[in-house]
């Protein structure tokens, strides 16, 4: 009788495992992140989108209209949507290693809509992610094996932080989204500058630092949130920029890195390389 009931639970365990893995096959966090795409574009189709020019860099400090023709923006259409292909490596925590990692990203312009997916294995086991903004709300989930929440981020702390991520995907990624009434500039001295972006009832703050050659290489924000023991904590946020090279006619920085640096220690928790850029997508 008892190898029976052994024999059954085995079964059991097996069938279970095979259930497991055809639905993480289902990639339904991919899914849902192509849908929340199509929505977006259907949302944010804009006819008449015209072109960068010189007049339009001239309420802008000095250092970030240098940065913007370095990259090349200006003749080049404006920029209201843009998708990125990204790999490298990411960390859960300060205790775990470095995982590869690919993502897949498209954010709109207007109204500061932010759609991020990643995939990776962590021993084996597939992780998949959605950081996504929309309508001002900021939510970050990760699945193990595309299916179990493992980490769950909402409220008005996200928010706020993923304003600040949002300023920083338009200053390395799309740097002619720079040109927008939403920001305000502070000019520190000729090689840094701070911006302030509002959307809605937030606003956040980063310090941007340039070299002599025009190229933007770290953004420094002091209004994000790291979370510290289950607690939101604000933290000094870094993105250190180690390379530019050409991604689709434009000077684009190439490959970064992000951190956390605290009172005693810095923690750089994402390497990232970017490898295609796209712009203002349509709706098939």
């Amino acid at each position: 009788m008892g190898w029976l009931i052994v024999k059954i639970a085995g079964m059991f365990v097996l069938s279970l495992l095979i259930v497991l893995v055809l639905l993480s096959s289902l990639n339904l966090t991919n899914r849902r992140y192509e849908q929340m795409v199509d929505e977006g574009l259907m949302r944010n189709q804009v006819n008449d989108k015209g072109f960068v020019g010189e007049e339009d860099l001239e309420d802008l400090p000095l250092v970030v209209q240098n940065y913007l023709r370095y990259v090349g923006v200006v003749g080049r259409e404006k920029i209201y949507q843009y998708s990125l292909d990204i790999t490298g490596e990411f960390k859960m925590s300060e205790d775990h290693d470095f995982m590869p990692v690919t993502i897949k990203q498209t954010s709109f312009q207007e109204d500061f809509t932010r759609l991020f997916y990643m995939k990776m294995r962590m021993k084996g086991l597939k992780i998949a992610g959605l950081h996504h903004l929309v309508g001002g709300e900021a939510v970050m989930e990760i699945k193990m094996l595309d299916l179990f929440k493992i980490v769950d981020e909402r409220g008005e702390e996200m928010n706020q932080a993923e304003l600040v991520t949002v300023f920083n995907d338009m200053a390395i990624m799309a740097p002619a989204t720079l040109i927008d009434q939403r920001i305000t500039w502070e000019e520190i001295n000729d090689y840094e500058v701070i911006g302030t972006i509002s959307n809605g009832e937030y606003s956040v703050s980063a310090r941007l630092y340039f070299n002599e050659e025009g190229k933007l290489i770290n953004f420094m924000s002091l209004d994000r949130y790291a979370i510290i023991d289950g607690q939101a904590k604000l933290v000094r946020w870094e993105t250190p920029i180690t390379a530019y090279h050409e991604v689709n006619g434009l000077n684009l920085p190439y490959e970064g890195s992000a951190k956390w640096v605290y009172d005693d220690r810095e923690f750089t928790y994402v390497k990232m390389t970017l490898h295609n850029v796209s712009y203002n997508e349509e709706m098939e």
